[in-house]
C-alpha cells in the first residue's frame, strides 16, 4: 500500500464504525489523503467542512447525504449489485436464491443508489453463506476504494463512468428491510441478522 508524506488533498469520509472494515476503509482513505472523519458526525456539521474539501468518499456508510456536499466530487461504494438498492442486498440475494452477487461505485446524487455508474463488480455466490458473500463484498470494496483513491491522487479526478451500466429494483430502506425480515424465512437468514445487526 502506498503511503504519502505531503498530501495534497482533503476528503471527507463517510462510513459506519460499527462496521468491522471501518478501520481498513479510514486507514487506506489516510494513506492518500487528509481525512475529515464525517462517520461520528451530525449533517449539520458538513457546512463548516465543504470549503476545505475536494473529494467525498462513502464506503459502508448508513447515514443519508444531501445538500451541497454532493456537488462536491464525490463516489459511494456500495457492496451490493446494482439490482439491489439500499440496504439488505445479502438476505435479498438469499431469499432470491440470485447466483451472483456484486459491488458498485458509484456517483452520488440527492437519489438513493440512483447516481452514475463507474465501476460494477460482480461474482458468483454459489455455494456461499451470508458471511462469505459479506467477506467478499468487504475484500472488493476495500480493493476499488484503493483504486479510487490512487486515481484521483493522481489525475485530480475520478475514473470515466461506464454508461452501459444501469440501476433496478426498488429502494429497500432499513426499517423497510428488516419488516421484510420479520416477515420470510430462507436459508441462512439467522447469519443476515447477525451481518446487519451491527447497523440496526
Amino acid at each position: 500500500m502506498k503511503k504519502f508524506n505531503n498530501k495534497k488533498y482533503t476528503v471527507m469520509l463517510f462510513s459506519t464504525p460499527q462496521m468491522s472494515a471501518y478501520d481498513d476503509s479510514k486507514s487506506i482513505v489516510s494513506n492518500y489523503f487528509n481525512v475529515i472523519d464525517m462517520s461520528k458526525k451530525e449533517q449539520s456539521e458538513y457546512e463548516k467542512y465543504i470549503n476545505k474539501t475536494d473529494l467525498v468518499i462513502s464506503i459502508f456508510n448508513t447515514m443519508r447525504i444531501k445538500g451541497d456536499i454532493l456537488k462536491k466530487t464525490n463516489f459511494n461504494i456500495h457492496a451490493a449489485p446494482s439490482w439491489y438498492r439500499g440496504v439488505g442486498a445479502i438476505g435479498k440475494a438469499l431469499y432470491d436464491e440470485k447466483k451472483d452477487h456484486g459491488v458498485v461505485v458509484h456517483e452520488m446524487n440527492e437519489e438513493i443508489d440512483l447516481g452514475c455508474i463507474f465501476i460494477e463488480d460482480i461474482f458468483s455466490i454459489v455455494g456461499l453463506d451470508a458471511y462469505d458473500i459479506a467477506s467478499e463484498c468487504i475484500k472488493k470494496s476495500l480493493s476499488h476504494l484503493e483504486y479510487f483513491c490512487d486515481y484521483f491522487n493522481t489525475y485530480a479526478t475520478l475514473p470515466k463512468k461506464d454508461k452501459t451500466l444501469n440501476w433496478s429494483g426498488d429502494l429497500l430502506y432499513q426499517k423497510d428491510f428488516y419488516d421484510w425480515l420479520k416477515k420470510v424465512e430462507f436459508k441462512g437468514k439467522k447469519e443476515v441478522l447477525e451481518i446487519y445487526g451491527q447497523f440496526h
